[in-house]
Order: C-alpha cells, then structure tokens, then sequence
C-alpha cells in the first residue's frame, strides 16, 4: 500500500513540475526598485498604493513607480500595517508610524522615541495588529500594545521565543514552542493548548473558515483547532521535504503557501494541489517571506530577493513547458471541450476536465495551422491535412504538405488548400473528405490564397509577387 501511494505521490510531483496552467506573473528585480532584496510583509492603502517591509526601508508602490524611504535607525524593516492615513512599520528596537506631508512624501514618527518607552534589547518587531483603539506590535519575545487616544505603551505579552502571532477575527493568538499555543485575552495570556503538537509543531497561519479556527503547520499540514486540540483536516500530496514559512487565505477560499526553496504552492481546502509557482516557471526567487491579497485580488510575494505579484482571477493561464514537450506554437483551436495545439513538433491536445497535455500519435513534424470548415476540423501540416475529432487526427491521403485550407462558399463539399507545391482540391463524399484533384499548371507555394465569389484567386508569394488564376 505504502509503495502504491509513493507511485501516485511521485505522479503528481511530476505533474507540478513539468506540465502547469499558471496565472499570470510580474517580477521585480531590486535593481527595479532600487532598495534591498529581502522583503518581509506587504500592506496596501486605501488609495491602492502597495507597501513592502524591505531590507533598506519602506517600499511605496503606485503601480508605475517605485519610492524608498529609508529606515530611521538605518535597520531592517521587518513589519508594515496600513490603517487610515497611517503606515505602521517596524524595525530593529524601534516601531512608529508614517504620515504624508504637504508634497505627498512620507515622514516618520518613531513612537518609542514620542513616548519614552524602553523596548527590551535587541528586539526587532515582525507582525503588527492594528484595532480601532489600540495597535500590537509583536517580537520574538514580546507584545506590546499602544493606545491611539493616550499615546501609552504597554507591555503585555513577554515570553522565551513568540514563533508566530496572529489575528483571526477579533482573537489573538501565538505559539511558544515547548509551551503552546497562547490567546490573548484582555491583554493577559490564556494557554489554549498545552499538548505536545502546540509545543513542537510551528504553526504558519491560523485563519477563520465557517466560524471555525483553523492553522496551517510548517509541513502544510492542515488542521481545525477544537476543545484545545488540534484536529487533522488533510495533508496536500507535496514533498514532505517542503518547508512552510509564510501562507495566506485568498478571497476564492484557496490557500497560497510560500515555502523555503520552493517558491509557492497553491492548495484548496481538501489538500488538492492547484498549482505550484517556482523559479523554473518564471519567479525569480525560490523563498517566499510574505504573501498578501491586495483589494484588486493580484497577490504580492515579498521574497528572499525581489518581488512578484501573481494575477491568480486571471481569466488567461499559462502553460509553462519546462522540458520542451511542445516547442514552438504555431496554431491553436477550441472545439466543445476540446484544445487542439499546433506546434512544431507535433499536434497535441486537451480536453477541458483534464490539466495534461497529450501528444496526438502520427503527426510529427510542423503544424501551420488549424482550420473548422463546413464542421470539420482540419490540421494543415508539413505532411499533409489532417482531418480532427475527439483528440483524434485522420490524415487525408496523396496531398504534399500544407499551409491553409479555404471554403468554396458555392459548393459546401468542397474545400481548397494551399500547399508547398500548388493548390489542390479537397471533396467530401459520403461523410468522409478526400482529394479530389491538384489544379494543374501551378506549382508556386501557396501560403496566402484569397478566393472570391466570381471564382478568381489570388495567391500572394513572398519573393516572386501575386498570382491570379
């Protein structure tokens, strides 16, 4: 049992890795956005404007352009948070907020220099909780919370090691390994779950689905949180070597997973692998630090070097062709439930249901271009025409290879192609097309044929001219 489901496991690896339907992707180098290469968590305005935590600073993007403010004490920016006109970020020893002034720049305010808090030594802050009244600021080893209306900071959590820190609904949470997974509740701790899962599994995410609390783990486990237990939900058909470190609940209710070497895997709640996104399928980077779905549903990666954003509602997919399978693609045609597709190596075909490209057998060689006269569709090849049904190709006997095929409006039965050595007449009889005759004393090729309705034809040759017959 177990070597049948390693069989089915390294199938579907293979799958991921070689043949994918992708949305669209947009890189950024740093050379792009002139700042660090490191970026660890996004946020965006209401004005749509998209901020990154980077290396050097704070990252402002408008859609063109791209500004660097650079951190105060000159540290990493580890955390931003957008509230209002408000961009709450965190650095090394030091958390505050940014306002734009008159000319539309930003100007820094560092609340720990405003308030004459002592955050404790070495501290850098990574996540940040904004409410109405109060905004958290999280480390690895403490929570602090500041009140808007007074300006007071406050301690309240200080622990070993905070793994993650997390916000689903209007509950806090953390995990402290070898302790267990903590809720915040008035600003004091509560331990909610003390068993040996919380104390060693690192928990990624925990988010809210149908009133219910669930997390993701390091390994991509997913798990319901019920009676202080974490309860198994599935586990994706992935690597086990894969390393979780950043994920996201998107709006369409898929989980996006940003991995250590990876790149980012997309799953739905079942465990069933959408897609994976990785540097052989065009990201520039194989580590994802944070991942965010901005308001037009394009979800921002902040990697271990660049960024990229992924256009996941995207109508249009790409299909990656790692290893070369197809080639060039030179025609392609939808039928019902059926893509054909023409390249230079071949005819291949996809059914809708399927996510797989297959190869049609017996047509090696060039595809031109892929016609559908009089419901019929034909595939014009380097060996001929091929008549196509059903992820099927019928070649026509005795005809040279061919560019285009042209309906004879007057008689629905007949078809004229354009080949390398002239033009030649198809006819179809009793259900099934055949070749009729070559039209004698022409001989060019024929790549561009017009056909009229007074039965003249034009073809144009690209180095000897235009031809009427």
């Amino acid at each position: 049992m177990k070597t049948l489901f390693l069989f089915f496991l390294f199938l579907l690896l293979s799958f991921i890795g070689v043949s994918q339907e992708l949305p669209p992707l947009n890189n950024y180098e740093p050379s792009q956005y002139e700042a660090g290469n490191q970026n660890w968590m996004i946020a965006e305005s209401e004005d749509h404007l998209i901020y990154i935590a980077n290396n050097k600073g704070l990252l402002e993007y408008n859609g063109v352009q791209w500004q660097l403010y650079k951190t105060p004490n000159e540290s990493i920016m580890r955390s931003v948070k957008v509230a209002g006109n408000r961009i709450y970020t965190g650095c090394y020893m030091d958390f505050g907020y940014w306002l734009k002034d008159d000319t539309g720049k930003l100007q820094y305010t560092s609340l720990i220099n405003e308030s004459g808090f002592q955050v404790k030594e070495d501290e850098q802050f990574w996540n940040i909780i904004v409410k109405n009244d109060y905004v958290l600021f999280q480390s690895l080893t403490h929570i602090y919370s500041y009140q808007l209306n007074s300006g007071i900071i406050t301690e309240i959590v200080s622990k070993s090691e905070i793994n993650k820190f997390f916000q689903v609904r209007d509950s806090y949470y953390y995990q402290v390994l070898g302790e267990g997974l903590f809720k915040v509740v008035n600003k004091d701790s509560e331990l909610i779950g003390a068993s040996d899962f919380f104390k060693k599994t690192p928990i990624i995410l925990m988010f809210d689905y149908n009133s219910e609390v669930y997390f993701i783990t390091q390994n991509a486990d997913l798990y319901k949180y019920i009676d202080q237990l974490a309860v198994k939900v599935n586990s994706p058909l992935i690597d086990e070597s894969i390393t979780v470190y950043s994920a996201a609940l998107l709006r369409d209710n898929t989980l996006l997973l940003g991995t250590i070497a990876n790149g980012v895997i997309s799953i739905d709640l079942n465990g069933k692998v959408n897609y994976s996104i990785n540097q052989r399928d065009g990201l520039i980077n194989n580590t994802c630090l944070n991942i965010y779905e901005d308001s037009m549903n394009n979800v921002w990666l902040g990697l271990d070097n660049g960024i990229s954003s992924v256009n996941v509602n995207s109508p249009y997919r790409i299909y990656s062709d790692r290893n070369g399978e197809l080639g060039t693609v030179y025609a392609t045609y939808q039928s019902d439930n059926v893509l054909y597709i023409g390249t230079n190596q071949g005819l291949f075909f996809k059914r809708n249901e399927q996510t797989e490209i297959e190869f049609i057998k017996g047509t090696e060689g060039q595809v031109w271009s892929i016609n559908k006269l009089n419901e019929t569709i034909f595939c014009n090849h380097h060996s001929g025409v091929f008549v196509l049904k059903d992820g099927q190709a019928q070649r026509i006997p005795n005809i040279v290879g061919t560019w285009e095929l042209h309906l004879i409006k007057s008689n629905p039965e007949i078809v004229l192609a354009g080949t390398y050595k002239g033009l030649y007449i198809l006819q179809k009889i009793d259900g099934q097309w055949s070749l009729r005759n070559k039209i004698d004393g022409f001989d060019i090729s024929s790549k561009d044929v017009v056909y009229t309705e007074d039965k003249v034809i034009y073809v144009n040759h690209e180095y000897k001219g235009v031809f009427k017959l």
